[in-house]
């Protein structure tokens, strides 16, 4: 039996292989490492925590995050630094593909620098014609209930 992987898969194996390096070498006294352990362990325990999170990322639904279109979706990772052009497919399906190729201190990065970007709620708010920090409160809200919810997976 012949075994051909394609590039993503590469990067998914190279992704978990981070991860292992980075929780047999974190520092348990440093706070931004605990916050990338519990990260870790909330992606570990929720068998759907790329599908979730992209889901958060692309303002589908409910949530109190900003709705990103296919557009938007490629912007806000290149803005990040991460080369990722959006194909066309399903936008929740294809983040999940990409978040499944990072490690969790790029995830982590998606999550600071660009998911609670402010610039992206003040825009969503004039949109919605709500208050701006009230928006930002809710969503942060809604993300640690996705972090917890995925700890207690």
């Amino acid at each position: 039996m012949k075994f051909v992987a394609n590039y993503k898969d590469l990067e998914v194996a190279i992704a978990l292989v981070e991860d292992f390096v980075f929780k047999t070498e974190f520092e348990n006294t440093n706070p931004e490492d605990l916050k990338l352990l519990k990260l870790l362990k909330a992606r570990e325990q929720n068998p759907k925590f790329e599908y979730d999170l992209a889901e958060i990322i692309c303002g589908e639904g409910d949530n109190s995050f900003p709705y990103r279109s296919s557009y938007y979706l490629t912007e806000f990772f290149k803005y990040l630094g991460f080369n990722y052009e959006h194909d066309g497919t399903t936008r929740r399906y294809w983040v999940e593909e990409v978040l499944k190729q990072l490690n969790i201190k790029d995830i982590a990065k998606i999550i600071r620098f660009g998911l609670f970007n402010k610039r992206d709620f003040r825009n969503f708010a004039r949109q919605k014609d709500r208050d701006p920090e009230e928006l930002y409160n809710l969503a942060v809200n809604e993300f640690k209930n996705f972090i917890e919810d995925s700890l207690n997976s």
